[in-house]
Formats: C-alpha cells, structure tokens, sequence
C-alpha cells in the first residue's frame, strides 16, 4: 500500500473516534493496526476504506473483505 492510501485511511478511521488526538494506531513489522472506531462508519467510507486497501482481520469473510464484511466491533488493518 503506498503512503498516500495509508494516510488518507487513517483520517477516514479519525473522524469516526471520539478523542481524535488518542492513540489509535499500533504498527508491528509491516502492518498498521487502527484500533475499534467509536462511531459506526457509513457505507461510503466503508468503500472508500475498502477501496484503499483497509480490511478488518476480526470480521467474518469468505475470500474478499467488502463492505458488507464490516463488523462495527472489530479493528482495521492494512499492510504497508
């Protein structure tokens, strides 16, 4: 993922948290982890999180992560 979508994924994830200042965010070797949003995300942000390369690891999908995968309870991830 270029630096570009991770940027513009974490300033979607952001305006869905109540302190948006907090610590959201862990990385570990060549993941970025984005912590449960406070906020449900609308489906439009969903397609464009989606579309950057964003996915939830803790959701239930068969092959691909969709909008229709969402889990409100579950954290983001996208590989660098």
């Amino acid at each position: 993922m270029n630096t570009k979508n991770i940027v513009k994924g974490l300033q979607i994830l952001q305006k869905y948290m109540k302190d948006k200042e907090g610590y959201n965010i862990s990385a570990e070797h060549d993941v970025i982890y984005f912590h449960v949003t406070d906020y449900p995300i609308p489906n439009s942000d969903l397609e464009e999180l989606v579309n950057l390369g964003w996915f939830q690891e803790g959701a239930e999908y068969e092959d691909e992560f969709t909008i229709w995968s969402y889990e409100p309870e579950a954290g983001w991830t996208c590989y660098v």
